[in-house]
């Protein structure tokens, strides 16, 4: 667009190279106002970009409720697979053991070890974890841009009012001044 070619061939006289300079302005303006005219019929409005953001929390929050459930689900089916199976235990020496003489602390510490060595309920447990990291950080992100657009307006609004004020200060210093000369005018003649 703003190029002649190779240079095999170029403008040699006055006339030709202005046209040609002419042509090349008219090449990078015709082409920014054609980019600006795409993009902002491509770029979203802010309703639509909030509307966007509802329906991701939503969607964020659906999926946070099933992975939920199903860490729920699964730690159910780990605990009662445990307690089913917990019924008879049996000492090194071969005793039965009955499940009431085992401490609780023992219990408890057989219980995580079994938790632990379920699979699908740890990977059910770190999903359910990082969808909890990737809605706080939505929502975090989401109120950060909206606090800090209230805290702008804010600011500006400010702004305004001490513009404002500096200007009534202006105006009374200066009715102050009028004041002083005229009170001085007055005293000096009498």
């Amino acid at each position: 667009m703003t190029t002649v070619g190779y240079g095999d061939e170029y403008p040699s006289t006055l006339l030709g190279r202005v046209v040609a300079v002419a042509a090349a302005l008219t090449a990078v303006i015709m082409l920014a106002i054609t980019i600006n005219l795409v993009i902002s019929k491509l770029t979203l409005s802010r309703a639509e970009s909030k509307v966007i953001e509802v329906m991701d929390r939503i969607t964020l929050k659906k999926d946070l409720k099933e992975k939920a459930a199903v860490v729920i689900q699964r730690w159910f089916c780990a605990h009662r697979f445990y307690t089913r199976n917990d019924l008879v235990g049996y000492h090194k020496s071969g005793y039965a053991i009955i499940p009431d003489m085992r401490s609780k602390r023992r219990k408890n510490i057989d219980l995580r070890t079994h938790v632990l060595s379920n699979i699908k309920l740890l990977e059910a447990i770190n999903e359910f974890a990082e969808l909890n990291r990737e809605v706080f950080t939505a929502s975090i992100a989401t109120d950060i841009s909206e606090l800090v657009g209230n805290v702008g307006s804010k600011i500006t609004h400010q702004e305004h009012r001490i513009a404002a004020l500096n200007e009534k200060c202006a105006q009374a210093a200066e009715l102050a001044a009028e004041l002083a000369q005229a009170l001085g005018g007055s005293r000096g003649g009498g």
